[in-house]
């Protein structure tokens, strides 16, 4: 009788490494469907301010511009501003280092004159995730969503933004886009919409990556 030359192999061990690595795969793919979409995916709500959000909110990095919206008339749709600009503004938003801390948008305008809007963190955020039917290269995980964080709170105005009153409401809407797991990189745009008695504009911005 012939004996076969090969070594058997500790078959306990070979067992324990393939049901590691099932278990690694199992774990990646469940990670991976959490942040799936589905074609039509949509979510509006509102929700609390947890360390999540405060902590991807601290991590967007803001760009050093941003402009007046104006539409067809221009800046003459601007209430509240003493001599708004078409040009950019140069701006510095800082955000909250602990909670019921104060955001601050620091802004200069083309002939150098200065203003700063100030408005707590509040303690809810409206959060929209909807897919917009426009993905046609959406892949294996679901087409792309159109996000928005939405922060509304009481505002101060002051300098250039004073020029009606100090008092207004601010709503900073943070812009873009992503799968059902948001972090700080999906976000390329921001909004920040100042109303009040003699107060309406709205600021433009980007994020830098």
């Amino acid at each position: 009788m012939m004996r076969s030359s090969l070594k058997p192999q500790p078959v306990g061990a070979r067992a324990l490494l393939i049901a590691a690595m099932l278990q690694g795969l199992a774990a990646s793919s469940a990670l991976a469907c959490a942040c799936c979409t589905e074609p039509g995916q949509r979510y509006e709500g509102t929700d609390r301010v947890s360390t999540y959000f405060r902590d991807e909110i601290a991590a967007i990095r803001f760009a050093p511009t941003a402009s007046l919206y104006a539409g067809e008339r221009g800046t003459d749709v601007v209430q509240g501003i003493r001599a708004p600009s078409d040009k950019p503004y140069k701006v510095t938003l800082t955000r909250p280092a602990a909670p019921g801390g104060m955001f601050t948008l620091d802004a200069v305008d083309a002939a150098g004159q200065s203003g700063r809007i100030t408005f707590a963190m509040p303690q809810r955020v409206t959060r929209l995730e909807v897919d917009p039917r426009s993905d046609t290269k959406a892949g294996g995980n679901g087409p792309t969503l159109y996000k928005e964080w939405r922060l509304e709170a009481p505002a101060t105005l002051s300098g250039i933004f004073a020029a009606k009153q100090s008092r207004g409401t601010a709503r900073l809407i943070l812009q873009g886009r992503g799968n059902s797991c948001t972090a700080s990189p999906d976000f390329s745009h921001w909004t920040l919409v100042v109303s009040g008695t003699g107060v309406r504009f709205s600021l433009l911005g980007e994020t830098k990556p």
